[in-house]
């Protein structure tokens, strides 16, 4: 991209997900004044079994945690919107990430937030990072990481992993989207 990504950006606060049920990545991106990440987190559920009663299981997990977040943290009333991955409609965990969004949804909706949801497709973000949609999963980090401008690892919120990478990258993506229907 001739300009940085982060100049072409919405204004607004939102509240961004990656979606698995295992492992889903949340980040808190501020862009109302200039850019900052303002928190990150897991939330990891681990279930020995496999199978569909796992997945379920899981999903029940996390329903719990959202809503426990949300209720606790004050970023929920002050977001313009909460941003989650598109979920999968073929391949691996179809059922994983439409349970996640489903749970997203629900949890915003049964809080009564006044925050309205939005899905953004990895593929879609990804080609706004100027990936490919097959990018690896070292080239998203790379190449997020090189639109926030980290160069060491006190420049990374203490949450950061490939979870949280995905969140900010959906949530960076909807601000663009949203910057690019404002113009």
């Amino acid at each position: 991209m001739s300009e940085n990504l982060l100049d072409q950006l919405s204004k607004g606060l939102i509240i961004s997900f990656d979606q698995t049920l295992g492992n889903t990545g949340l980040a808190v991106i501020d862009n109302r004044d200039t850019f900052k990440i303002l928190y990150t987190t897991v939330f990891q559920r681990e279930d020995p079994l496999l199978g569909f009663d796992a997945t379920i299981r899981r999903g029940i997990a996390l329903g719990k945690e959202l809503k426990t977040w949300f209720l606790s943290s004050d970023y929920s009333s002050r977001a313009q919107a909460v941003v989650h991955e598109m979920p999968a409609v073929r391949g691996y965990r179809t059922d994983s990430s439409l349970i996640a969004a489903l749970l997203i949804n629900q949890v915003v909706d049964e809080l009564g937030l006044d925050s309205p949801v939005y899905s953004v497709s990895n593929t879609h973000a990804k080609k706004v990072f100027g990936l490919k949609a097959k990018a690896t999963k070292a080239e998203v980090r790379n190449s997020v990481e090189e639109v926030l401008g980290f160069t060491s690892k006190e420049d990374k919120p203490s949450v950061w992993n490939q979870h949280v990478i995905d969140a900010t990258m959906i949530g960076i993506t909807h601000l663009y989207d949203m910057g690019k229907k404002n113009v």
